[in-house]
């Protein structure tokens, strides 16, 4: 019972230490490999996942899920502009846009867009380009 006491208080002092490091790689000398291992697969995308609150964890979660649908849109249109029609897809296009516009579009988040060839600014439509082209037809 005092060897099962004793291991747990390591454990606490080990977490307590990491989480007053300033940076996830600072770990103390005689860290067991597989609690490294375990701290390692909570960072997610440079985020520490302990330091996030249930909500804020539900919301990067979710941001990561529809990314990964416009991912999936894109290889399949060739292009990261689906319509606003598109169901939630196309609500979250709208919201990273506008979340741009204001300057609160967090900068990982811009970079991933950025990366994946996201337009942030979309070109509206040019009556008198469509005139021309109408008269070509014509």
């Amino acid at each position: 019972m005092a060897k099962k006491d004793a291991k747990q208080n390591k454990k606490k002092k080990r977490k307590k230490e990491r989480k007053a490091s300033d940076s996830h790689l600072a770990v103390p000398a005689g860290t067991d490999v597989s609690d490294l291992i375990h701290h390692e697969a909570n960072i997610y995308d440079g985020i520490d996942m302990h330091t996030m609150n249930a909500r804020e964890k539900h919301e990067h979660e979710k941001w990561n899920e529809r990314y990964m649908e416009l991912v999936k849109y894109k290889q399949k249109n060739g292009h990261c502009n689906a319509p606003f029609r598109h169901g939630s897809l196309g609500g979250w296009i709208s919201r990273q846009r506008t979340l741009f516009k204001s300057k609160k579009l967090k900068a990982d988040r811009y970079e991933k867009l950025v990366g994946i060839g996201f337009a942030f600014e979309i070109a509206r439509f040019d009556n008198e380009k469509w005139n021309e082209r109408y008269m070509e037809l014509v």
